[in-house]
């Protein structure tokens, strides 16, 4: 059986990153909230990028701040 649909194409695409769309606002929303409850002075962008693990599958995660770590001189 065929259904045709009414749905523009140009929409069905964008439907199509809502998903990638909401893990995003979800991921800096959470940064935000850690950053309140802790009452922190570091960036939101930072911090999403210190809680989010590599499983996560995003574009940043906390290796690269490790790797920064792990190379800066400690004084």
């Amino acid at each position: 059986m065929c259904v045709l649909s009414t749905v523009k194409a140009s929409v069905l695409s964008m439907a199509v990153l809502l998903p990638s769309l909401l893990t995003q606002v979800d991921a800096f929303l959470m940064a935000y909230e850690v950053k309140d409850h802790l009452n922190c002075k570091v960036s939101t962008t930072l911090l999403r990028e210190a809680i989010t693990t590599p499983s996560a599958q995003m574009v940043v995660d906390y290796e690269r701040l490790e790797l920064l770590g792990g190379i800066s001189p400690i004084y």
